[in-house]
């Protein structure tokens, strides 16, 4: 079966970079936002209901902790796989984030180890 991936990143290049990395699996439906507002839209909405999200701790709006928030507000998004992407220090995570994420991979960090963590998300 064909799994959804949804990636909220407020840097085009990143989205652009990680979407073109998963797209060329063609058992992955990539998804992207430029906000954790036009994701929760996706999702709340049914307009893409991912398996796994990665999802950029610190964006204009609504951040990763109030994404998460959010996220888990909506029905049946406790089985979402979510792999958070971040510059910030190890130490500046919320520990609700560090409870809810599947992984966290701090920037800079390869598409390999990207793509492991996907795939390691999927399985689980």
């Amino acid at each position: 079966r064909i799994r959804r991936i949804l990636i909220v990143d407020d840097d085009e290049a990143t989205r652009a970079e990680v979407a073109a990395t998963l797209g060329m699996d063609p058992a992955l439906d990539v998804s992207i936002a430029n906000d954790g507002r036009g994701a929760l839209d996706q999702v709340a909405t049914g307009q893409f209901w991912p398996d796994v999200i990665l999802l950029d701790m610190m964006m204009p709006g609504v951040d990763g902790d109030d994404f998460l928030a959010a996220l888990d507000a909506i029905n049946h998004t406790r089985e979402v796989a979510v792999i958070v992407m971040t510059a910030l220090p190890r130490s500046s995570i919320p520990e609700g984030v560090h409870r809810r994420a599947r992984s966290i991979l701090f920037k800079p960090f390869t598409l390999a180890t990207l793509a492991e963590c996907v795939d390691a998300a999927l399985k689980h």
